[in-house]
């Protein structure tokens, strides 16, 4: 069962309760995920789980991850998003995940030019 963890390391704890309920093993046996979400969490200095905002997210996916783990950090903060929501934190994963969703078809757009001006409002273009 998973245990509520308040104070400081709050996000850690619950990364470590995510990964171990995630694959049934030590969460440091768990790898890529545990990493991937650590590093969301220093890099964004989050301290605890109800800090996380839709910038911190769209920031971390776009501009500290190379395209290949794009994908994976996704379908990583999704399935933790849920699994917070699980333990209690209903206010994240509605916002968050709408966040990666945008954020990912923003990409995709941005990777088609012949759709980029059509799709991006002409307040937002360069």
């Amino acid at each position: 069962m998973l245990q509520i963890f308040s104070g400081p390391g709050q996000i850690y704890a619950l990364i470590d309760e995510y990964a171990e309920w995630k694959f049934g093993i030590h969460p440091y046996q768990a790898g890529q995920y545990r990493s991937l979400l650590i590093r969301f969490a220093k890099t964004c200095k989050i301290r605890d789980v109800e800090e996380i905002t839709e910038d911190h997210l769209a920031y971390f996916i776009g501009h500290e991850l190379s395209e290949f783990y794009q994908k994976k950090a996704e379908k990583a903060f999704r399935s933790f998003l849920t699994f917070a929501s699980g333990a209690g934190y209903d206010c994240i994963p509605h916002s968050a995940v709408k966040s990666l969703q945008y954020h990912e078809a923003e990409r995709m757009v941005l990777e088609r030019p012949r759709w980029r001006l059509a799709a991006i409002p002409k307040w937002k273009r360069n």
